[in-house]
């Protein structure tokens, strides 16, 4: 049998808890106008960020995914990894997701207090990269 709800997303899920996926969209836009004391009035609209993301279990309730795609960026893919969550104490995971460096880049971009990271981020942020991690908690 077969579930959709929305709970912080659109959610698919089977009733046996084996398959469950949700679906979620986030934009940032930005629209200026200028308009000068002399001259004509121009406006502009950019989208500053784009995600699509889809999360959620395969298989069993602890065999965890995460897709995340950006399709204004040239990197589309920005997470896809697989965490086998069968202990809460430790998980391994495989895949492309944020470097756990620094908080301010763990953070979502949407969970920020001003509109854009600092510009220390930049140039010390690792961003993200692929590999294999043991988590636990």
């Amino acid at each position: 049998s077969f579930i959709a709800k929305y709970d912080k997303g659109l959610i698919f899920q089977t009733e046996d808890g084996n398959y469950k996926m949700r679906f979620r969209i986030r934009g940032q836009f930005r629209a200026t106008i200028n308009d000068p004391e002399e001259g004509l009035v121009s406006t502009n609209f950019s989208v500053q960020r784009l995600r699509l993301q889809w999360d959620g279990n395969a298989f069993k309730p602890w065999f965890l995914y995460t897709l995340q795609l950006s399709p204004i960026d040239s990197n589309i893919l920005r997470d896809l990894y697989f965490t086998a969550a069968y202990q809460k104490e430790i998980a391994p995971r495989v895949g492309q997701w944020k470097v756990p460096y620094n908080r301010e880049e763990l953070n979502s971009s949407g969970a920020l207090q001003l509109v854009e990271r600092s510009i220390v981020n930049d140039e010390f942020g690792l961003g993200r990269d692929r590999g294999v991690a043991v988590l636990g908690g």
